[in-house]
């Protein structure tokens, strides 16, 4: 018998394996990143702050160093080791997670909050390039659909378990005394929990081996070449009619998930006086299971309609995203009881975050290979600078200035949702030519 399948099989179980790894740091980042969501409540408390502070604190503060660090960051990984960039940002995000329950006062959390930004910066780019090295491009779209698990599983899990300590903490106020760190109130110990881990799951990445650069862009004597930014940013710039408007399509979307995840749970609770905890739980259930498999079917339904010679298949598939997210978004906060709302939110978290599947995949579809880092952080760049850095701001922005009652928060969202949704549905379906064009320009290259 030839040994060729069970060499393929070993490849193939090393390849799911690296994603698996990936997909782990990922859901440890999202926790991190989305658990300040839940105590905006204590926050308020502790530091006599505002909703658009906590905001500000939510989305811009970490968004700025989690965008512009990653161009650096995919400079480096175009050209060096992708495993070590990665252990190095989740060391790093850990330590600045693990700050944010240290601190004494707003700012301190503002700088601990940057931190996490700067750690975070370099997975992802590593990641979309080490997983478009591993697998050939008709099984890309599932491959990148579970590392974006990671997503929904982190936020989820950070619900969840947000939920339950914010349920302890509005009837404690309970004081905890750790070794070394002294005295912590039960709100700060959830960033303590959830951050540490990472610090000894960096470790994780040593235990993965990288695939070789495929899809090289080649010197005189084929040898690959090395590609600069500028080299990149023409390259984009050649091509801004697609990844102008793709980048803002994804952004309006990542406005929507970003606000739902940091201001959903204190909408209800101020619309039907349902505890933050209780809603937050419910609501990471959805994320955790809904979103999960939303993300994962939106892979694989992709990678069907590429089979079947649809250039635009991960372009379609975000149409339809889009016009799920908006109908199921905007009317979700709006319903008149609290199950209704539930009901409507639940079809909403089967496409939530399913574009976010989609993103990394089209990059790897129409990019070389010495450009994917550096391509990945541009569009990382954009597309946090408008979902991360005005999703969770922009909602209580409407309530507080436009609205002009923090209780109306839920029609914020609700607004919010409308006309980015919208918008973004429109981008996708213009795009979708220019997009199938691209794709068989890149053939070439893998």
């Amino acid at each position: 018998m030839s040994p060729k399948p069970q060499i393929q099989a070993a490849e193939t179980s090393r390849e799911w394996y690296l994603v698996g790894v990936l997909m782990v740091l990922y859901v440890f980042s999202f926790i991190d990143r989305q658990i300040l969501g839940l105590l905006v409540e204590p926050i308020k408390r502790e530091f006599g702050v505002s909703d658009t502070q906590v905001g500000l604190l939510q989305g811009l503060t970490f968004a700025v160093f989690y965008c512009t660090l990653g161009i650096p960051a995919g400079w480096l990984v175009d050209r060096f080791s992708r495993r070590w960039i990665v252990a190095i940002g989740v060391f790093l995000w850990s330590i600045a997670a693990t700050a944010c329950g240290l601190a004494s006062g707003f700012w301190q959390l503002v700088a601990a909050r940057m931190g996490v930004g700067v750690g975070e910066a370099a997975l992802s780019p590593s990641a979309y390039s080490l997983i478009g090295d591993a697998f050939p491009r008709e099984r890309l779209g599932r491959a990148l659909g579970v590392y974006n698990m990671g997503i929904p599983i982190g936020s989820g899990l950070a619900l969840i378990l947000g939920g339950l300590v914010v349920n302890a903490v509005s009837t404690s106020d309970a004081v905890y005394v750790l070794p070394l760190l002294g005295e912590v109130r039960s709100w700060q110990m959830v960033f303590i929990v959830t951050g540490l881990p990472g610090v000894l799951l960096c470790l994780l990445m040593f235990t993965v081996r990288e695939p070789p650069r495929r899809g090289l862009l080649m010197a005189e004597g084929e040898r690959p070449r090395h590609v600069s930014m500028r080299e990149t940013l023409r390259f984009v710039w050649q091509r801004f009619d697609f990844f102008g408007p793709f980048s803002i399509a994804v952004g309006l979307l990542s406005i929507i998930g970003y606000g739902f995840l940091g201001w959903l749970p204190t909408a209800l609770h101020r619309r039907f006086d349902v505890p933050v905890g209780d809603v937050a739980i419910v609501n990471g259930v959805f994320t955790l299971v809904l979103n999960t498999a939303g993300i994962f079917l939106a892979g694989r339904i992709a990678d069907a309609l590429a089979g079947r010679g649809v250039g635009d298949a991960a372009m379609r598939v975000c149409v339809v995203i889009a016009v799920s997210n908006t109908i199921w978004g905007t009317l979700g906060p709006l319903m008149p009881t609290l199950g209704s709302a539930y009901v409507f939110l639940a079809f909403l978290a089967c496409t939530m975050s399913a574009y976010t599947a989609m993103a990394p995949l089209a990059i790897n579809m129409i990019t070389p290979n010495q450009m994917r880092g550096q391509v990945a952080a541009l569009y990382l760049l954009m597309n946090n600078l408008i979902g991360l850095g005005l999703g969770p701001t922009l909602m209580p922005l409407v309530s507080d200035y436009l609205l002009d009652d923090p209780a109306k928060v839920y029609q914020a969202i609700a607004i919010v949702t409308a006309g980015c949704g919208a918008l973004a549905a429109v981008l996708y379906a213009w795009i979708c030519p220019r997009y199938a064009r691209l794709v068989k320009e890149a053939a070439a290259w893998n």
